[in-house]
């Protein structure tokens, strides 16, 4: 004997109503992104294999990915870093990069007692 499906509205409550668990969160694009070194290099060697020794030209990657560079530079290449934030928000991480405070500056600003 078949049961009656639920509607479309019980189906959705139903949804909304159990919040997932932390394991079922855990997806491979929450995890540290150095965990992503091993196998991408592992992908950059099996590319120069194939190009009998040739490394590609360069790799394009993700400010977020800072590993990027030092699997690039092992293979002899190039490392082509671009950001996916809009133009102020990158201009405000690379100035505050680029001028980070000293010691120096901080001696400038004096607490009063």
């Amino acid at each position: 004997m078949n049961s009656p499906s639920p509607s479309p509205s019980t189906r959705r409550r139903n949804r909304r109503s159990t919040p997932p668990t932390t394991a079922s969160r855990q997806t491979p694009r929450t995890q540290n992104p150095s965990s992503l070194e091993p196998p991408f290099r592992a992908l950059i060697q099996n590319i120069t294999a194939d190009q009998n020794g040739r490394p590609p030209l360069c790799i394009i990657s993700d400010v977020f990915m800072g590993w990027a560079n030092a699997v690039a530079e092992s293979f002899g290449t190039v490392n082509v870093t671009f950001t996916t934030g809009g133009a102020y928000g990158t201009a405000a991480y690379v100035s505050l990069w680029q001028h980070l405070p000293t010691a120096a500056v901080q001696q400038i600003f004096v607490n009063p007692p």
